[in-house]
């Protein structure tokens, strides 16, 4: 095997790996976010059901869930998007916490629409690369 051959089996394992591991990244945030929008989907329903307990505990299961998950997505994704996360959060916990139905739905449905977002974003589309 000649020089130039090395050379060229080199970048193509390069180049697969790079495609390989950027379909995995996007797998990974997709199916994190579908777990993040399961929970704020099940959070909404309580709000709209003034069950503000069930509310609360739902809402424990999606920070908890998200401090697991949000390095993992900081590492691939735009911080601001993940400061957005976070200060929605905050804001949701307190309008559950003081019982706002109206404010706590629509940054309920905020919070899902950035959890939305970051997946339809980072992955391979001809809207993204153009």
């Amino acid at each position: 095997m000649n020089d130039l051959t090395k050379v060229f089996l080199i970048v193509i394992v390069l180049f697969l790996s790079i495609i390989f591991s950027g379909i995995y990244t996007n797998k990974v945030i997709a199916d994190d976010s579908k777990v993040l929008e399961q929970h704020i989907t099940v959070m909404q329903d309580h709000i709209k059901n003034n069950n503000w307990l069930g509310a609360e505990n739902e809402l424990i299961c999606i920070k908890e869930y998200w401090s697991k998950k949000q390095s993992n997505w900081a590492i691939l994704q735009n911080h601001i998007e993940i400061d957005n996360i976070n200060s929605t959060l905050t804001k949701v916990t307190e309008y559950i916490s003081t019982k706002v139905l109206s404010l706590a739905l629509a940054e309920s449905s905020l919070l899902m629409q950035y959890i939305q977002h970051i997946p339809k974003n980072s992955s391979f589309s001809i809207e993204n690369i153009l």
